[in-house]
């Protein structure tokens, strides 16, 4: 045998270091070839004959890979050019195009395969995808066929925390691919640091997780690769798997491949650091390899550290530890110093608190469900990813967890801590009493007092109780058939009866505020919001005599003063108020202060303040997923997120957001339910904006009939949808409808809204956009002087409200005839636009294009030109180079170029 090729153990066979050498081998494979050589000695820890036999093997791979007939040789450096190069343009055309998706940045590279984003450029619609190619050539008829039928099964999986592959096959030269959802988000545990995350919020993003690989898992699909970078968290706290179930069309590849094919040794495909033992010494992969897997996640999120005292730079030490080394404990190991001196200070910082205090977190029930979830055993570890779950679920409930069971003096103290106030009735007072013997007499007279001082205030509980009571009472009485005559008693009647009668609580401050905030809320339900305002601040005057607020805490009526004041359009009372709630409120109150949070980042979108309404509604979203995950106040957090992302023109990112928004909604409440409609409106526009109006109005219009049906006909929250269906119809081609819902809509807003409030500027802006649709330019320039004076009054003067009604105003007063004013009022837009959001935005897009009319009617050919092209760069950047507005701008620089007489398109958008 040639000193050069690779030694095949002996035949009784040293198999551990066979496997160092495999490991080592594998891991440079990850690494550029010409990288290769110059990293066997970091890799070997300077063990020569280790590193000599890996020499050996990548000789022989190189020698193994210029072996292939010329025609496979020359597809296989085509392949390598494409598939490893930074450069875009590297790339051959035989992988550059794939379908309908032309591939246009590489995101990672991997030692099996290379993700690239990608864009649909058929002319379909615009999306963004992720496209995975295999470093791998796939050449027998079988091996196809049993790629297509894996990316069938993978294919069916749907789920909320997952993202879905749409898409695979192998392109004419041989090569597989997938096309996945494409995922703007980060790494879980870079997430959970950059946010420094508590255990108990990590635990509940892990969660999500676990809730996706149960799904899987029930349809018999093992993900076999789980990690960190194939499980990433969006800005709005959702989590999204990637790659489930493709290392398993990749390892059967692998097993039928030639061993020149193969980049992992056996043909197994794994992460060392996240891989399983059975993973690893290539016994069956099954659903316990994912709760491995898990665990170690698990164990990464609690500590920030392997549950191995090994660099993860030398893959064959790690795989011996795996194999061999029991791991630390989590409590013990976030003590540990680390490679440096204020390793563990940094660590338990990113979690929000010390490191001893970190320890005391994870010890005990996370300790042992960690080390359950590692065993070397797949039988011996959870059963199941469900049983997983519940254990973290009992953990956060402080009940017993199932992996500690048969431990009585554990389950007594965990009864102990979830019943610790009980106890301490039912214990701690005859403690008390044989203390009190002890004591001077004193001590008795003030236990004495105390006594007192409790039956007092029972006594007054009961009174409250009793008052409560006959209030109702006397509350519905009004609906009696016999006291109304027989007719009908409104809602809005019983809330104005309900204020009248808190005046015969005068002796009671604290009572009469607790009954006059829950009238306020209820008011706000009606849409009554003027009467709402007037009752809330009869509550928050009422606190200020109140010694004991029975559980109304001033902060809380300030924070409904702001979200009343919002919905009457009084924006700069609704910022004052939400920021006295905040300061009112405690600062560990995560539950409490995060609604307030996201009201208030609604009110910083509406005056174009985007850099801090991302900084508040990141907040309230951190707080949620730490105290609430799911609950109604995240998804109107996630709401006004996407609502944001939307405005930033980060389009896939508001869907995404909405979508789950509309998802939480309808698990809360169920279709036919207000808060749902509010979900699905915003989304329906966040379609529209995106470029998809009929999409939108689907989502629109079905939210429009549960309202009418719910609310009823007069209801502010109708105005809105009516304002945002007349949108559709408007970019739909049906100005005419759009009028028709638009008037009925400024017909309720008139009923509920001060006239200079920014609802009904909305509306005015849509009549007027409707208006010069129909070239009615007179009509068209009424509604919007009257909109962009409102809104300059009360969004100030630099918002996208007011850069976008501009714009529309310097069209009407160019079909009127005065260019010159049209021509300020488009470079006033333009500089708002810049101003807010740079270069590349859409509002800077369509002001560049309508503008651009203005220069062609004024015959001045070359500046039309210049306008229009700066504005096809532009919405191609925000939109894609395939939206029609974009191929339409630049279709029309052609014929301008060869002479045609055409006037520069309009842009449909939003405007």
């Amino acid at each position: 045998m040639p000193d050069d090729e690779p030694q095949q153990p002996a035949a009784d066979g040293d198999a551990t270091r066979w496997m160092r050498v495999d490991a080592v081998f594998s891991a440079l494979l990850e690494l550029p070839p010409e990288a290769r050589d110059a990293a066997v000695d970091d890799h070997c820890d300077g063990d020569a004959d280790l590193a000599a036999a890996v020499r050996r093997l990548l000789q022989a791979e190189r020698r193994s890979a210029r072996s292939f007939d010329s025609a496979a040789a020359s597809m296989h450096a085509l392949a390598d050019e494409a598939l490893l190069a930074a450069d875009d343009q590297s790339l051959p055309e035989s992988v550059r195009q794939i379908g309908p998706y032309r591939l246009t940045e590489r995101l990672g590279a991997g030692g099996m395969s290379v993700v690239w984003k990608a864009e649909r450029n058929d002319g379909e619609f615009q999306q963004t995808v992720a496209v995975k190619l295999l470093r791998r050539w796939i050449e027998s008829d079988e091996s196809v066929q049993r790629f297509r039928e894996e990316r069938r099964i993978l294919a069916g999986l749907e789920h909320a925390n997952l993202a879905r592959l749409l898409d695979g096959g192998v392109v004419a030269d041989g090569w597989p691919y997938f096309i996945m959802e494409y995922v703007d988000g980060e790494p879980i545990t870079e997430y959970c640091d950059r946010r420094k995350l508590t255990v108990d919020a990590r635990l509940a993003l892990l969660q999500q997780v676990l809730a996706v690989v149960q799904y899987a898992h029930r349809r018999l699909v093992v993900h076999r690769d789980l990690k960190p970078s194939n499980i990433l968290v969006t800005a709005a706290g959702q989590v999204k798997l990637l790659d489930f179930g493709i290392a398993k069309v990749l390892d059967d590849e692998a097993s039928h491949a030639t061993a020149s094919e193969l980049t992992v040794a056996g043909g197994r495909l794994l992460t060392p650091a996240f891989a399983s033992p059975e993973q690893i010494t290539g016994d069956s992969v099954s659903t316990a390899t994912d709760v491995y897997a898990i665990g170690v996640l698990l164990y990464h999120l609690l500590t920030g550290r392997s549950p191995y005292r090994v660099d993860a730079a030398q893959p064959a030490r790690l795989q011996d530890a795996v194999l061999t080394q029991m791991p630390t404990n989590p409590s013990a190991r976030v003590l540990e110093p680390g490679d440096a001196a204020d390793a563990a200070a940094r660590l338990a910082a990113q979690r929000g608190t010390t490191p001893h205090r970190l320890a005391r977190t994870l010890r005990g029930d996370l300790d042992v469900i960690c080390q359950v979830a590692l065993r070397k055993e797949p039988e011996r570890r959870y059963a199941s990813v469900e049983q997983l779950a519940a254990d973290l679920e009992r953990h956060g409930q402080r009940l017993p967890v199932l992996a500690r069971a048969g431990n009585w003096r554990y389950r007594a103290g965990r009864f102990a801590r979830r019943h610790a106030w009980a106890l301490a009735a039912g214990i701690g007072l005859p403690v008390a009493a044989v203390a009190a013997l002890l004591t001077h007499a004193d001590r008795l007279g003030t236990e004495r007092d105390r006594a007192a001082a409790a039956a007092e205030r029972a006594e007054r509980e009961a009174v409250r109780a009793g008052q409560v009571t006959e209030y109702l009472v006397e509350l519905f009485r009004a609906a009696d058939p016999a006291q109304s005559g027989g007719r009908e008693v409104t809602a809005v009647e019983l809330v104005d009866r309900g204020i009248e009668r808190t005046d015969a609580l005068p002796d009671d401050p604290a009572l009469q505020a607790g009954m006059l905030r829950v009238l306020g809320q209820v008011s706000q339900a009606l849409g009554q919001y003027q009467r709402a305002d007037e009752v809330l601040l009869r509550a928050l005057s009422t606190l200020e005599g109140a010694d004991d607020a029975v559980g109304v805490r001033r902060g809380d009526v300030l924070a409904d003063l702001g979200y009343t004041n919002f919905q009457l359009g009084r924006l700069e009372a609704a910022e004052q108020y939400n920021r006295s709630a905040l300061a009112s409120l405690p600062a560990d109150d995560l539950a409490g202060r995060a609604p307030v949070l996201t009201n208030l980042g609604i009110v910083t979108i509406m005056t174009s303040r985007y850099a801090e309404a991302t900084a508040l509604l990141e907040e309230a979203a951190a707080a949620h997923l730490a105290t609430a995950p799911g609950s109604p106040d995240h998804a109107a957090t996630l709401n006004a997120l996407g609502t944001l992302l939307s405005r930033q023109a980060r389009h896939q990112e508001a869907i995404d957001t909405l979508q789950q928004a509309v998802a939480m909604r309808l698990e809360q409440f169920g279709e036919m339910h207000p808060a749902t409609s509010v979900a699905r409106g915003n989304l329906g526009i966040v379609l529209l904006e995106a470029g998809d109006p009929k999409a939108g109005e689907v989502h629109l219009l079905q939210a429009l009939a549960v309202d009418e049906q719910v609310l009823g006909p007069e209801h502010p929250s109708l105005a809105v949808l009516l304002t945002q269906v007349a949108n559709t119809r408007r970019v739909l081609g049906d100005p005419r409808g759009a009028i028709d819902h638009l008037t009925r809509a400024l017909a309720i807003q008139r009923q509920h809204h001060a006239a200079d409030s920014p609802p009904i500027a909305t509306t005015l802006s849509g009549l007027g956009s409707a208006h010069l649709r129909l070239g009615e330019f007179d009509e068209a320039a009424a509604y919007l002087r009257e909109a962009t004076a409102i809104e300059e009054r009360t969004l100030g003067p630099s918002s996208r409200e007011l850069a976008i009604d501009l714009v529309q105003l310097g069209t009407a007063r160019l079909g009127q005839g005065d260019a010159d004013e049209a021509e300020g009022l488009f470079d006033r837009a333009l500089g708002i636009g810049t101003e807010l959001f740079g270069e590349q935005h859409e509002v800077v897009g369509n002001a560049l294009a309508h503008r651009a009319r203005l220069h062609w009617q004024r015959g001045d050919e070359d500046l039309a030109a210049a306008d229009v092209a700066r504005s096809a760069d532009v919405l191609a950047a925000v939109f894609g180079a395939d939206r029609p507005e974009v191929q339409a701008l630049r279709a029309w620089l052609a014929d301008a170029e060869a002479g045609g007489a055409q006037a520069p398109p309009l842009p449909d958008g939003a405007f």
